[in-house]
């Protein structure tokens, strides 16, 4: 049997979600039948075809994939501690206006900080940190 690529994995899984299309003849086979079929062909092939090795790979490729289908952008929020979550969804919605997307994040802290945040996700970086606002003090006064 022909290799199956990780992206031809990924769209079977895909066009089993409800809204999701796929121009992939054998993802839209795969969209046909039920949910626990569905997982049991998934299986089938990647034993079938010895990809067990690409199973991590699909994963992660798959989590993306959902949430950039569903519009939704992952991202973590760096802080000096750790956020209540009436400041974490004040931060999302903050940064859904900024942004025009919608955010799912967690929340590390980094000591670094100091004070206010960095946002970081697959597509964006955004320093809203005190050690940030220093350092550009520090240049305009050393210029």
């Amino acid at each position: 049997m022909a290799s199956i690529s990780v992206k031809t994995y990924v769209n079977m899984l895909l066009s089993s979600l409800e809204g999701v299309s796929s121009a992939d003849s054998s993802a839209k086979a795969f969209a046909s039948a039920g949910a626990s079929d569905q997982i049991n062909l998934l299986l089938s092939l990647v034993r079938k075809n010895k990809d067990e090795k690409k199973l991590h790979e699909i994963s992660r490729v798959f989590e993306r994939e959902f949430y950039r289908v569903k519009g939704i952008e992952k991202g973590f929020i760096q802080s000096a501690s750790r956020l209540t979550e009436k400041d974490m969804k004040m931060i999302e919605k903050i940064l859904e206006e900024k942004l025009k997307i919608k955010v799912e994040l967690k929340n590390e802290t980094d000591k670094s900080v100091i004070g206010g945040f960095k946002f970081f996700s697959e597509d964006h970086v955004l320093d809203a940190s005190i050690g940030r606002k220093i350092t550009e003090l520090e240049k305009k006064l050393a210029s």
